[in-house]
């Protein structure tokens, strides 16, 4: 457990680095645009950037699903292949649903089914029901 001393001194160097953020802030302003070195502007300007929550996009994960050529390098038996691949995990991922009651004409008061329990969003749009499973 932490002593009442050490707790005011934890909160009084806080206060001292949240004073010195503007002059900090001001130092990376000035290298980015007057340091002599591109490298020193460029770090700063990065990181002024990473500091205003600009920060480049996170590299694409590798998908085992894809093959290690691009796309139009691909043979016609190598697409199919890839083709047939894709198309078996994306019914893998289907999941069944309830048919659609009645005559399939939706009849939608203020955002819910009348007279039906609350669907599935997608279901709801298109008059049908319930996920099953």
């Amino acid at each position: 457990m932490e002593s009442p001393a050490v707790a005011m001194a934890v909160v009084q160097a806080r206060l001292r680095l949240a004073r010195d953020i503007p002059m900090a802030l001001g130092t990376l302003e000035h290298l980015a645009e007057h340091a002599v070195s591109e490298k020193v502007r460029l770090e700063a300007a990065v990181k002024l950037l990473d500091r205003a929550g600009i920060v480049p996009p996170a590299p694409p994960k590798e998908d085992p699903n894809m093959p290690e050529k691009p796309l139009h390098e691909l043979s016609t038996e190598e697409l199919r292949a890839l083709a047939a691949r894709l198309e078996d995990e994306i019914a893998g991922r289907a999941r069944p649903i309830a048919p659609c009651a009645g005559s399939g004409v939706v009849h939608q008061i203020e955002g819910e089914l009348a007279g039906r329990p609350k669907a599935d969003p997608l279901a709801a749009l298109i008059g049908c029901g319930e996920v099953v499973g």
